[in-house]
């Protein structure tokens, strides 16, 4: 029976452990993008944090999402 169960499971785990290796990917190159934001509005004297921007942010990225992360969820992420 565990055996039954470690052969089903391995493809699913497989495909998480790809899935969280995308996901770090995307995440540092976001990382890296939002350093430049902040490295030019630093130069210009501009707030680097601005919370209207912040809430547009997280607002845009629950209406992308088709589901099963909810928009509390995605906000905990993003943040």
């Amino acid at each position: 029976m565990a055996d039954s169960l470690d052969d089903r499971l391995k493809p699913l785990r497989d495909a998480i452990d790809a899935i969280d290796g995308r996901l770090v990917e995307l995440l540092n190159e976001r990382a890296r993008v939002a350093s430049a934001v902040g490295r030019i509005k630093h130069e210009v004297g501009a707030p680097v944090f601005r919370p209207e921007r912040e809430a547009e942010v997280l607002r845009k990225v629950a209406a992308k999402s088709a589901g099963p992360l909810g928009e509390v969820a995605l906000s905990n992420i993003f943040r």
